[in-house]
């Protein structure tokens, strides 16, 4: 029997990943990764929101079988629904999650032997690059079981802060003063505020050579996100060299997935 690592990827669009044809080469190692791979090309996600995304992942159900149609809502999982972490703790899986979800709805923990709550690291959506310690560190201490680790990627999703060098990967120029007026009804009408306030604002502060007070270039914004992306599969790789060094690649399953695909 094999051990397997399931990586989620948050919001992750099909329409920005070079191996389907988007100029940006924003994946580099998972291509190449794919070529030795199985791959689904019509593999798609029966619900938009996270939760009942993950919870259908989970259950191999419908979600209007499990009942979890939304992010919010009263309804919960019935206890005795399938949930894929338990039936592998019963066969003798040790088993781990580096996730969120569980500050909302306490079924996302069921059945995982450690469950890293990333609300409690102080980054709701935690970068690869502060996740795969954690997960590396993990894996070591349990080398000798075969495990389940479910480990979500928060690098595309909003705001898009990829580190560096993944920032300036894709964009050069002042974003203050290029394409002036094409954030506008964002800034009119933004999904969060927070959004304008702690991530353009301090862009806009930080950014070399940067003129402005606040990011106008919307081509900076999807500069960012394909950054993000392009962080993600580094993330993804050190993963797997990871496995690879400890001798556990050969015994373990690895599945790349997203939950959802993100907006512009």
């Amino acid at each position: 029997m094999h051990s397997l690592l399931l990586t989620v990827i948050d919001s992750i669009r099909i329409d920005h990943l070079s191996n389907l044809g988007f100029p940006r080469n924003t994946r580099p190692f998972v291509d190449s990764f794919m070529e030795c791979s199985v791959v689904f090309r019509r593999f798609f996600t029966r619900a938009a929101p996270t939760q009942p995304a993950i919870t259908t992942l989970f259950t191999g159900q419908f979600p209007w079988v499990h009942g979890i149609v939304a992010q919010s809502g009263s309804n919960r999982l019935a206890r005795n629904a399938p949930w894929l972490p338990e039936i592998l703790a019963r066969s003798g899986y040790v088993t781990a999650a580096l996730e969120n979800l569980v500050q909302a709805k306490k079924w996302f923990a069921r059945g995982f032997k450690d469950y890293v709550n990333l609300r409690m690291h102080s980054d709701e959506y935690c970068p690869s690059s502060r996740l795969n310690p954690i997960a590396l560190q993990w894996l070591e201490r349990h080398r000798d079981r075969r495990f389940l680790l479910y480990i979500r990627y928060g690098d595309p999703h909003t705001p898009y802060q990829p580190p560096s060098p993944y920032d300036r990967m894709f964009y050069s120029g002042d974003p203050t003063a290029t394409r002036v007026g094409s954030l506008n009804l964002f800034y009119a009408r933004p999904l969060k505020p927070q959004l304008v306030s702690e991530w353009l604002k301090p862009a806009a502060r930080r950014w070399p050579g940067a003129m402005g007070p606040r990011i106008e270039d919307i081509e900076w914004v999807r500069a960012q996100y394909d950054g993000a992306i392009r962080s993600v599969d580094g993330g993804i790789k050190e993963m797997i060299q990871g496995l690879d060094r400890m001798g556990l690649q050969e015994k373990t399953i690895i599945v790349v997935v997203a939950d959802h695909i993100g907006f512009e």
